[in-house]
């Protein structure tokens, strides 16, 4: 239910669902930290996303007459 608009179930879409039944102290937690780690230690859901490249994503947006932002540039140290 909670995932779909966006077509895809992400991490926050699962925690919000445990903290909604009560089975999770916040978002970004105890629980979350225990299924899917935080780096370098991995949870007990291995999760590895695939992601298109930048070139890939960047020619879509432009085909669509988007507009690209980069949001957080200093988490990515850009």
């Amino acid at each position: 239910e909670f995932a779909k608009d966006s077509g895809t179930l992400y991490k926050a879409h699962v925690m919000r669902v445990l903290w909604q039944y009560g089975l999770s102290d916040g978002m970004y937690n105890t629980v979350y930290r225990s299924l899917f780690g935080l780096r370098p230690v991995r949870g007990k859901i291995l999760h590895t996303p695939v992601y298109e490249t930048v070139d890939t994503i960047l020619n879509l947006i432009q085909e669509c007459r988007g507009v690209a932002v980069l949001a957080h540039p200093s988490v990515y140290h850009s």
